[in-house]
């Protein structure tokens, strides 16, 4: 039987240490049943463990005890979102983003011999491995990359994976910060950042026109406010009184001030519609694939 050596290390078995470990290879010329296998080194037991069977010329990897002197430090981390595109179509905007995933394996030797760490690392289909750019082998789990550390010494593995992904938001969904960010981005095409440009104003148009109707309706409820307290002081005095005649006059000035105030609130509704349907045009005339 041919073997080599080798240490197998996957986190979600034992976090800290790969284990030892062994890739042999079926010379004997025989198709061999699975079952028990004991390991020797130099003449001395080195360990247990069992194989499936293995037909001639087939390989296997086995593992048999844990490696004390290797140890294994990984850190992981999630790169920001790349915004790769960005598209308008009939109202509605859609962006390609790339994500990325990193995953770095701080492999230490402590032994007087070298190490070949076999690094198995979960494999996920919806994510492309990226770096480094192709594993020594695949299996429907784990991507598997070999690093040789030499004795004393440590060496680190770097493991990337990305993916795009698409997201989909309505143009009445957008906020300012997001009009924004589109806007900025150097990878948005030229035609669909004078889009935003142009919503942007467009909203930002109609938001003015919001705020000043608020601001004069707050001006309408203070002054039914004020006109409350008035006639309850009005209540306790003589109407023949100096004060009431001139709470009357108050009252007459007050209501010549709501008129001119609902007038105005009244032409802001309409300047409020009008720019609230010309926002929902632009919006569904936008078609920027």
């Amino acid at each position: 039987m041919e073997g080599r050596r080798i240490s197998i290390y996957n986190r979600s078995v034992q976090a800290k240490h790969p284990l030892h470990g062994l890739r042999l290879k079926n010379t004997t010329g025989f198709d061999l049943m699975g079952g028990p296998l004991t390991v020797f080194e130099q003449e001395s037991y080195a360990g247990d463990a069992r194989i499936d069977a293995l037909p001639s010329g087939a390989e296997r990897l086995i593992s048999f005890a844990v490696d004390l002197d290797t140890e294994v430090a990984v850190s992981s981390r999630s790169v920001p979102e790349t915004l790769l595109s960005v598209r308008i179509v009939k109202g509605t905007l859609s962006s390609t983003l790339s994500q990325r995933m990193e995953s770095t394996y701080r492999i230490k030797n402590s032994d007087d011999r070298s190490r070949s760490v076999l690094v198995e690392h979960p494999l996920n289909p919806d994510w492309d491995l990226v770096v480094p750019e192709k594993a020594e082998e695949t299996t429907r789990s784990a991507y598997r990359f070999q690093v040789k550390v030499s004795p004393g010494e440590a060496e680190d593995l770097l493991v990337a994976q990305e993916r795009q992904i698409d997201r989909l938001v309505l143009l009445t969904n957008l906020d300012d910060d997001r009009i924004a960010y589109f806007i900025s981005a150097r990878s948005v095409d030229r035609r669909v950042r004078q889009a935003l440009e142009g919503l942007a104003e467009r909203k930002s148009a109609l938001s003015r026109t919001t705020n000043q109707r608020l601001k004069e309706e707050l001006k309408i409820n203070s002054i039914h406010r004020e006109q409350s307290r008035i006639r309850e002081n009005m209540a306790r005095l003589e109407k023949t009184s100096d004060l009431y005649k001139r709470y009357v006059s108050l009252l007459d000035e007050q209501e010549d001030r709501l008129e001119e105030i609902l007038a105005k609130i009244e032409d802001l509704r309409v300047r409020e519609r009008r720019q609230r349907e010309e926002l929902d045009r632009y919006m569904l005339s936008l078609d920027l694939p």
